[in-house]
């Protein structure tokens, strides 16, 4: 379970987060959504660890990472898978060698096993048979599949998306999305998704949370989402209508 209480976070003058508070139990797909700008990128980095809010708790399966040494942080870490927005895979590299890289680095796995595990994961995604072609010759969507590979190569119990659909064309974007659902039901991990593309947001998530002025607006299901009388709701889909 993430428990996350009070959370404030601000760059410089600028408050980004205002005190969310959210409980996320294990196996929720929760999607954050919100207008550009309003922190979901930060809260999602937040509950990873890469930023550290100035005040409020993140409990991970009740541990505060917030309070939480290196060595410590590392090890929860450790529970995390992440799709970073553009798939942050490194070009130098082949596929087999960015989708092993999380298993060379944290573990003593011998290569051969790695290798093994590699191509298990590519196989998930449906890419079975790549480990030797370069992120260079793949597209948009392959990119975003091999992304999600590595993010699985430590069998996490939790998973992060960051914007998992931008920069694709539409086809692709539902490709994507068809893949994060269909993880989410055959593993049955907890999925935590940051977008603005609330077509993505219907087919990932069970539930949403939207984020307005630093604090959750609007906090249930995808159906109360989209049947919300809210005027900040109805104003935020109403901006989204061409997407949706």
């Amino acid at each position: 379970m993430i428990e996350i209480r009070g959370l404030h976070k601000r760059f410089g003058d600028k408050p980004v987060l205002g005190g969310v508070d959210l409980t996320i139990p294990d196996g929720e797909a929760l999607v954050i959504a919100g207008r550009s700008g309003c922190g979901k990128t930060v809260l999602l980095k937040s509950v990873i660890g890469l930023i550290r809010p100035d005040r409020g708790s993140i409990r991970i399966d009740g541990e505060d990472i917030t309070v939480m040494g290196r060595k410590d942080l590392y090890r929860v870490r450790m529970k995390f898978g992440m799709l970073f927005q553009g798939a942050a895979l490194f070009d130098s590299m082949t596929v087999e060698e960015n989708v092993g890289l999380p298993l060379r680095e944290h573990t003593r796995m011998p290569w051969p096993a790695i290798r093994r595990k590699v191509e298990e994961k590519l196989e998930l995604v449906g890419l079975p048979g790549i480990g030797a072609t370069k992120p260079a010759e793949l597209s948009g969507g392959m990119r975003k599949r091999v992304g999600l590979a590595r993010a699985l190569m430590r069998d996490p119990s939790i998973i992060l998306y960051d914007e998992p659909t931008t920069g694709l064309d539409p086809l692709t974007s539902v490709k994507i999305n068809d893949l994060i659902a269909e993880m989410n039901d055959r593993l049955r991990i907890t999925s935590i998704a940051v977008t603005h593309d609330m077509l993505s947001a219907f087919k990932i998530g069970k539930r949403i949370a939207m984020l307005h002025e630093g604090r959750v607006a609007f906090d249930g299901s995808v159906r109360e989402f989209r049947r919300s009388a809210d005027p900040m709701v109805r104003r935020f889909l109403e901006y989204q209508r061409d997407g949706i």
